[in-house]
């Protein structure tokens, strides 16, 4: 059995195999609404400031200090670590470890940031009067 198409149905079936599944304006509206939404997460997201540094070596704590407190601590651990606590933030200033991660390692403010030197297994960890576990 045959069938004829009708001149219809050949236009339809053209028109959808060359049409695009979005337009520009589409993607357009795709693009804003997901800027908008990456920028409502970052704007409202919880962020909280600690109160106090956490820091550990072999996993256990061998110091906890107040983050308000602007000061230069030093820890002798395989060759000196020194730690500046200034304007409620910490940051490593100096290493003797060949890596340097912990000194290129941004400042820390906020609860659960750490500053890690994994050749000396030397953990820094923001907090507040809540305990923290950390392992390793």
């Amino acid at each position: 059995m045959i069938t004829h198409k009708t001149h219809k149905q050949e236009n339809y079936k053209k028109h959808y195999l060359k049409a695009r599944p979005f337009g520009l304006a589409d993607i357009l509206i795709i693009l804003v609404m997901f800027t908008m939404s990456i920028v409502f997460i970052v704007t409202f997201m919880p962020s909280t400031q600690g109160e106090y540094l956490e820091v550990y070596h072999n996993g256990n704590m061998i110091e906890k200090m107040d983050l308000n407190k602007n000061k230069i601590y030093t820890f002798n651990i395989d060759g000196e670590i020194i730690l500046e606590v200034k304007n409620r933030t910490a940051y490593i200033t100096s290493n003797n470890c060949h890596a340097q991660t912990c000194v290129k390692t941004p400042p820390i403010s906020k609860i659960g940031e750490r500053i890690i030197c994994a050749p000396k297994k030397f953990v820094v960890v923001v907090s507040n009067n809540e305990d923290m576990f950390v392992t390793g």
